[in-house]
């Protein structure tokens, strides 16, 4: 039943993270070069963009949330957060935020 259960959990994340993903066209079609890890905290450490810990805490993602995939990349011109958080109470959530002030991703 556990492995049941843990399955179920397992599709049902995958279908909520197809459908918040395609619920942004204009981020795939605006999406960059995104850094490899070094350069992200490359970045990071020269102040183009926020760290990861406060750019969550400014969408009120706590600690027991479990990020999923993070990816750093030009948008437009600008270096963004491309991340995949699975919430304590099973809501999966999709956040395109501007890496230097941790604000959304409005289209354009």
């Amino acid at each position: 039943m556990k492995k049941l259960t843990s399955k179920i959990a397992g599709v049902a994340l995958a279908a909520t993270m197809a459908l918040v993903s395609a619920g942004t066209p204009s981020v795939s079609q605006n999406i960059g070069l995104c850094l490899d890890p070094r350069a992200a905290n490359a970045a990071r450490q020269s102040g183009q963009i926020l760290p990861l810990v406060d750019v969550l805490r400014r969408q009120n993602v706590g600690r027991a949330a479990k990020i999923l995939n993070v990816r750093v990349c030009q948008i437009n011109g600008s270096l963004h957060y491309i991340i995949d958080v699975l919430r304590r109470n099973g809501l999966a959530q999709h956040f395109v935020l501007r890496g230097s002030d941790g604000s959304p991703y409005i289209g354009g």
